[in-house]
Order: structure tokens, then sequence, then C-alpha cells
């Protein structure tokens, strides 16, 4: 290193100036903006937090309608929520809508709370949702405060009828099809609306399908537990004695189906049903009216070809439906090697007799005591179009009553008698015999008036007959000779008897002279007139 490099490293090191370090004791004010801030943003983030409703998720069949963060939630058409998300479900078979509410909406999702998409719809309760055109489609929530806590919903497909906390009585009611009748099909009674149909839902073990009906507060008290439910919808065509019956409902009922309640004839009203009680459904009025609430369970053997007869043909005795056929089979009689057909019956004590409330031994002994007085079943034409056939029960006291007796579970026998047919049928069976007796009759008949001595016999009897004629006309004659020549005859016949009488006299006389000298009948009179 050179003198100069070293003279010049040293002015530098004198020239430059030497930063001094001090500390500073308390609170900078600089600061204070920052901290600030941070208590703003604490703040903001504590009532975001606050404010922040409960999230839920609603599973719906599609996306239609939903859209993140512009789908809303409403309940009374007040905003509740929104939707901030939709995705797809892992089996793909629905989707997903994640929605947040409002705080403070925590007590009202329980599993009672319902939701679904309003959007344009028509269907039997009318046109709905047509406000949506314009403002587009959001969930509709009907929120309830009964049931248990719940965060994952399914919505609705159509919109319910009513609120679920509505006043009123809902029933359960079930059919083995769904036919025409869906949600907000219209229950009547009298043909007045009175409810409507909720839902429905298909029960995979039973095989039915069960409705789920709500009848107004006003009507409830209306339906009782032996109240009968049936289809109202279309025609209802029965063939009686008289014709064609044909029943119709409303317009309504016709064009959108319909389910119409009430209570059998001359039944007496049963208990009010509570909530939740199962009915069944009746295919008509007719089929519903035919229903007993007290059925029994009889039997009868039948010795004859039941063709025609099968579950469910009518019981009738006199004119009256008091049963059906519940089961129809064959029995082998092993001591005779004979079949017969046992038919099981149903039958409706309360329609035949006065014992509504009577238990199956009093049953069985009522219908004993009727057996003893005639009562027998016979098979009856039900249909002469279609061949169906029914079982006819009534009283033939003239008739035996035969018993097989082979049922093991009490279950009364009903003793039968061959139908009409049937009798009919042995009757031309045994024709042909008649027919042959008839002609052997016949020709016993033609041989005896064939025969020789027939003829004579005939001949002499012809002989005979016309010497009858002779006498008789011979008679006659006679007959008019002694009405013509009466009067003479009986004055001759005077005059005889008065000479008669003095021939009698004079014989007398005689006798008497005799009497008193017998000498006169040797010597004879003398001249002076003695003997």
């Amino acid at each position: 290193m050179t003198a100069d490099s070293t003279t010049s490293d040293s002015r530098d090191s004198a020239a430059a100036p030497t930063a001094v370090v001090r500390k500073r004791k308390g609170f900078q004010v600089v600061w204070v903006i920052p901290m600030v801030a941070a208590l703003v943003g604490g703040w903001l983030w504590y009532r975001a937090l606050q404010d922040k409703g409960p999230e839920i998720t609603i599973t719906f069949a599609t996306a239609d309608g939903l859209e993140a963060g512009k789908t809303k939630i409403k309940f009374k058409d007040l905003e509740i929520g929104e939707v901030s998300g939709v995705t797809l479900a892992d089996n793909m078979e629905h989707v997903i809508a994640s929605v947040e509410l409002v705080a403070g909406s925590e007590r009202y999702l329980t599993d009672q709370t319902r939701f679904w998409v309003v959007r344009p719809r028509i269907g039997a309760g009318g046109i709905s949702g047509l406000g949506t055109i314009v403002s587009g489609a959001y969930i509709a929530a009907d929120v309830s405060l009964d049931g248990t806590p719940a965060k994952a919903f399914t919505g609705l497909e159509e919109p319910p009828a009513r609120p679920a906390n509505a006043e009123g009585l809902r029933v359960k009611l079930r059919s083995p099809a769904l036919g025409s009748i869906n949600t907000g099909t219209s229950i009547t009674h009298l043909q007045i609306k009175m409810g409507d149909v909720e839902g429905y839902t298909y029960l995979r073990d039973e095989e039915l399908i069960e409705f789920d009906l709500y009848i107004e507060a006003e009507y409830a008290e209306l339906v009782r537990e032996n109240t009968r439910f049936w289809s109202a919808s279309g025609f209802d065509v029965t063939l009686g004695t008289d014709g064609f019956d044909i029943h119709a409902d409303s317009l309504e009922s016709i064009l959108m189906g319909g389910i119409a309640f009430g209570s059998a004839p001359n039944e007496t009203p049963g208990q009010r049903a509570s909530a939740g009680h199962v009915f069944t459904l009746y295919d008509s009025k007719s089929a519903a009216g035919e229903i007993s609430n007290n059925p029994r369970r009889t039997i009868a053997y039948f010795n004859e070809p039941i063709r025609g007869l099968a579950p469910g043909s009518p019981v009738d005795f006199q004119g009256i439906v008091i049963g059906k056929v519940l089961e129809v089979g064959v029995a082998a009689n092993r001591d005779t090697g004979t079949f017969m057909i046992p038919v099981v019956l149903e039958t409706y004590p309360d329609r035949l007799m006065t014992t509504d409330n009577a238990d199956t031994e009093e049953h069985g002994q009522i219908l004993a005591r009727l057996v003893e007085r005639g009562l027998r079943a016979q098979l009856g034409p039900a249909n002469l179009v279609t061949g169906a056939r029914s079982v006819l029960v009534d009283l033939h006291p003239d008739t035996p009553a035969t018993l097989m007796g082979h049922h093991d579970d009490g279950t009364p026998e009903i003793p039968t008698i061959p139908s009409t047919g049937e009798a009919l049928t042995k009757m031309l069976d045994e024709l042909p015999q008649i027919v042959s007796g008839l002609n052997d009759t016949v020709n016993t008949v033609s041989e005896l008036v064939s025969a020789p001595r027939t003829a004579q016999t005939l001949d002499s009897l012809n002989s005979a007959s016309a010497q009858l004629d002779q006498l008789l006309r011979g008679s006659d004659t006679a007959m008019n000779l002694l009405a013509t020549n009466l009067p003479a005859m009986q004055q001759q016949l005077s005059d005889t008897l008065h000479e008669l009488a003095l021939s009698m006299r004079s014989l007398a006389s005689l006798t008497d002279f005799l009497e008193r000298h017998p000498e006169a009948l040797l010597r004879g009179k003398s001249a002076s007139g003695d003997l």
C-alpha cells in the first residue's frame, strides 16, 4: 500500500458521521392505528360469527331451480337463508344443496320441518308458483317446533297442501294400488270437500300404498273407527235385479280422481278416530257397504262342481249379502275315497242375527240353532253374463242336515244341499232309465191289447154293451107304456081287489057252514037250502 492511499482513507474516516442508537421508553403512538384496526377486525369477525346461522343440507331429486349464491330460502315469503352450494351425491342419484340460514333458526330445524322448491306447477289443486316466472325459483320452508333436531333434510317433490302444524285430523289409508289418487286429491263426504291427500308412500313389505289423509278440524268428528273410505273416481256401475245402476260423484272426482267416506247402512257409529288410525280403501261405495266390522268364519262342504265360485263371491240370504267367500279348496275323504270341496265363508252376524258383540262361541251356538231350524247352503248364480256363482243361504226345514265335521279349529259348519242345477242334472241323468221303464210299460200294454183273449173280451164287452143298450131302450118303452096306462091299471086293480074281498067273505061263510055241518060234504045241500 502506498502513502497516498493511506492518507485518503484517513480523510474519509474522519469525514463520515457516526449513528448513535438511543432506546426510548413508554408507549409509541404509531401502534395505535394497527391495534385499532385489529380490534375492529376481531369485533367484526366475532359479530359475523354471532350473526351466522346454522348450515344444513337438503337433498333433492334434481337441481332444477337451484343456483348457489342466488336461490333463497323463504318462510312465509321472508328470506331466512340462501343456497351456498349444490353438489352431486356420491351415488349420483340426487343432488345435495348446502344452505346457510340466518341466526336464531336452530330451534326450528327438526325432523318435522319440510323444504320444497317453488316453481310453476299445474296439479290437482290448480296452478301455483306463477310468481317465480319473474323472480325465479326459491326453496320454501315449513318449519315446526315438534320433533327432534336435525341438520340433513330430504326435500319434497310436491309442495304440501298446508302447514305441518295445521289443526285437523291426519289418518292413514292403505290401498293395493295407486289408481288415480295423488297428492292433493280431494276427500269428500256427501260430495262436500272435507280434506285431501297430503302424500303417499310405498310399503315394500306389505306391497301396499299408504296415503296420508288430512281432514279439516270442523269435520274431524265425522271420521269414526268404523268409517269406510272408497274410491270416488270415475263411474261406479253395478248390475242388479233392476238392471244397471250407474253412480258418479262430482265432475272433479271424475276428471281428477277422489276419495269419499261415510258409514255403512244401519251401522252404529264407532268411536272417534285418533290421529294415525289406519283405514282400508275400497274400490267403490257398494263394495264398502258390503263389508262388516264383525266378520265370522264359517265353512260349508259341497259335493258338486263349483265352477264360477271364487274368493270374493257373495254369500246371499234371501237377497241380502251377509258375507263373502274367503277360500276354496279340495279335501279327500279317506273313509269313502271321495272328494269334497270345503268353502270357507266370511259371514257378518250383524246382518243375519242381532248379536253385534257375540264372540265366536255364541256365534257358533246361534248358527247351530239356525241349522236345526233348516239353515242350509247351496250354490246359486251370481251373474248370468259372466257365469259367476254365489253361495245361497236359506231355511229348508224339510231337508236333512248332513255335517262333515272335518274342521278341527272350531269353525262352525253350515250343511249344504244340491243346487237347482245339480238336481236338474241328476234328473237328466236318470231320464234314460225313466224313458226305458216307460217304454217297457208301453210294450206291455201293447202286448196285452194285441192278445186274442183281450180281443174276445173286448167283443164280449161290446155285445154286453149292445144288450145293455137294448135293455135300457126297452125299459124306457115300458116306462112310457106304464105311464100311459097307469090310471086304467089302477082302476082294474081296484076292481080286482074288491072282487077278491067278496070272494074271501064268501069263502069265510062256506068255511063257517062246513064247520057247523060237516056232513054236508057227503049228503049235499037239502031242498030247503040246507046241506
